[in-house]
């Protein structure tokens, strides 16, 4: 049981930080395609992170953090990745 709580409970990071990611974008004034060129990544990686779908490896998390220019808060949320749950 403990299980399915979390990785329900790592879902859900998954997908605020997904919305946090896309609203960073966003703030920037990049569509996801021009945002996923400039990162080196494809259209559906940058999707299915902004979707929640998974979760960036820590060298992509850097970039985005970089490239959107997050804040303190932003940055610490997006590097913060539970490496038992986490899987790649």
């Amino acid at each position: 049981m403990g299980d399915v709580s979390a990785m329900g409970q790592y879902r859900a990071q998954s997908v605020m930080l997904g919305s946090m990611l896309n609203s960073a974008r966003l703030r920037r004034g990049w569509r996801l395609g021009e945002a996923a060129r400039l990162l080196g990544v494809s259209s559906s990686y940058l999707l299915d992170v902004e979707a929640g779908v998974c979760r960036p490896s820590r060298a992509v998390a850097e970039l985005l953090a970089e490239a959107f220019q997050l804040n303190d808060t932003e940055r610490a949320q997006l590097l913060h990745i539970n490496p038992s749950l986490h899987a790649a």
